[in-house]
């Protein structure tokens, strides 16, 4: 391929994921870091965020950005602090992209955001499309500011791709992990009511969703990235306990130890999101991983 992707966020789950993909299909890779670091085939260039430095060079000649970086939502308590940062990774980061690009007249055809199905808020059973009401509060908020600093891109002449990224099944950590690791320690059980609808959807899937998303010229504007059957919490602790050959408990971890344990941040595991991929499945993509049993035992065994 004669394309050339540069990529933030490129040493989260994501980001090592698909530059090993996009390797794979021969493409050039650069990707913005924080540290100098070797990545075999990937030239590697430096960003600051906070000094609101980037070297320009990283922009040479590149078709695609890909702009995945951001402070993890459940890597600490949601203090006033951490809530802000959580938010000014994504958008200040992509800010900087902007003016950089801008400025520098680059000659970017597409600008790919991540983004998440938390833009929906806790819905319960309602079927969230990419035109549904957004939600409010915390989450719902980040995530409008993340897709509007995305948005921008588009006044320079640049397509503009937002994925909306459900759970994550994978291997190499992420949200599946706590679930396995008490699963795993005799201490599973479903979450809350265990009622909500978990949007799941498999890492190998979730980089073939960007890899498509670079490729087709078509694809453009926000997609919601999940596999066509959600679950709830309930049957997704039942499925993983089952592949895992482990039991889990007769009851119910209740809504307020989890707010004991993980303050603010409980709405995570307990938010009810059944997204709609139907908008996705109209690019004629298709999924590897087309139902959780599949999905996890590829992850787990």
């Amino acid at each position: 391929m004669d394309k050339r992707i540069l990529i933030t966020g490129a040493t989260g789950l994501v980001g090592k994921a698909l530059i090993q993909l996009l390797l794979q299909q021969n493409y050039k890779v650069a990707i913005l870091s924080r540290h100098n670091a070797h990545i075999e085939g990937v030239d590697v260039y430096l960003w600051d965020i906070a000094k609101n430095q980037v070297d320009v060079k990283a922009f040479e000649n590149v078709d695609v950005l890909v702009h995945l970086a951001g402070e993890s939502i459940a890597a600490k308590r949601w203090t006033s602090k951490q809530k802000q940062e959580i938010i000014s990774s994504r958008v200040d980061s992509a800010h900087l992209l902007f003016e950089t690009v801008k400025n520098h007249q680059i000659p970017l055809k597409k600008f790919i955001s991540a983004s998440a199905v938390g833009i929906y808020g806790d819905r319960g059973t309602e079927i969230l499309t990419e035109s549904s009401r957004l939600g409010e509060g915390f989450l719902p908020t980040c995530c409008k500011l993340w897709e509007n600093a995305a948005d921008q891109f588009s006044a320079l002449g640049i397509d503009v791709v937002k994925i909306r990224t459900g759970f994550v099944l994978s291997d190499q950590g992420g949200a599946l992990s706590p679930i396995t690791k008490m699963i795993r320690s005799y201490l599973g059980a479903p979450l809350g009511s265990g009622k909500q609808i978990v949007p799941w959807i498999h890492l190998d899937d979730l980089t073939a969703i960007y890899l498509k998303a670079i490729s087709d010229e078509d694809m453009k504007g926000t997609y919601n990235a999940c596999a066509a059957h959600p679950v709830t919490n309930k049957t997704l602790t039942i499925e993983v306990a089952k592949i895992l050959k482990k039991p889990i408990l007769p009851l119910h971890v209740p809504n307020f130890l989890l707010h004991l344990l993980m303050g603010k941040m409980s709405i995570l595991p307990l938010m009810s999101t059944h997204t709609s991929n139907q908008k996705l499945e109209q690019t004629d993509f298709k999924f590897k991983f087309e139902t959780l049993e599949v999905a996890l035992k590829d992850v787990l065994l």
